[in-house]
């Protein structure tokens, strides 16, 4: 198993236990979700506060979508909607930085796909 491999899986399995569920056209998935630097420093300087958010979805969990989430689309976490405003792509991921949507209302959800890639056991259990 190459390092790379070996880290994707790790994250996998970590965003599987610790990830926060975000709700992106009918399917919920598990995130890892946090404040980059530049966002901490212009919360620290007063611009805002808990507007922007990054959120990092591992790609097996995408497999199911038709296609991936685009800027300006709205995904819903933490109780409130949230705006993606800049997209990045990595080999084992999707990095969003998203930013609060104010006034918007949280809809009543019929959740058509709970994605999960593997148990969280059986992913540690292919990492040792």
């Amino acid at each position: 198993m190459e390092f790379t491999e070996a880290l994707a899986k790790t994250f996998l399995a970590e965003v599987e236990i610790f990830g926060e569920d975000v709700f992106f056209k009918g399917n919920t998935f598990k995130a890892s979700v946090g404040f980059s630097e530049q966002n901490k420093a212009l919360q620290m300087s007063g611009y805002y506060e808990e507007q922007a958010l990054e959120v990092i979805i591992p790609l097996p969990y995408l497999i199911g979508l038709s296609q991936d989430p685009r800027v300006n689309e709205i995904i819903e976490l933490r109780g409130k909607g949230y705006r993606i405003d800049r997209i990045e792509k990595s080999e084992s991921s999707i990095e969003l930085n998203v930013e609060l949507v104010n006034g918007y209302k949280i809809k009543e959800k019929e959740v058509t796909n709970s994605i999960q890639a593997k148990a969280p056991s059986e992913v540690i259990a292919t990492i040792l």
